[in-house]
């Protein structure tokens, strides 16, 4: 039932054993390529989100400016009309 499988020449072996390093070799330089897009990538992200937190640092330290005006300006009208 079971036949023995034949031994692969030499030749064979030898053609085998080249398509394998050549497929490896493929193989690591795509991940090597996807790598690089990677780690790209991730410097454009990395580069966007410090922009966003500085933008939204200004937007915090402006909008606490204005608050504090405002109290500055509201707190002792409230103090001069309670107090009159």
């Amino acid at each position: 039932m079971d036949e023995p499988k034949p031994e692969r020449s030499e030749d064979v072996q030898r053609v085998l054993d080249t398509y394998n390093n050549l497929k490896e070799k493929v193989v690591d330089r795509e991940l090597e390529k996807l790598e690089s897009r990677l780690e790209d990538r991730i410097k454009e992200v990395k580069i966007d989100i410090n922009d966003r937190i500085t933008r939204l640092e200004t937007r915090l330290q402006w909008s606490m400016g204005i608050a504090v005006a405002i109290a500055a300006i509201i707190i002792p009208l409230i103090v001069k009309f309670l107090s009159s």
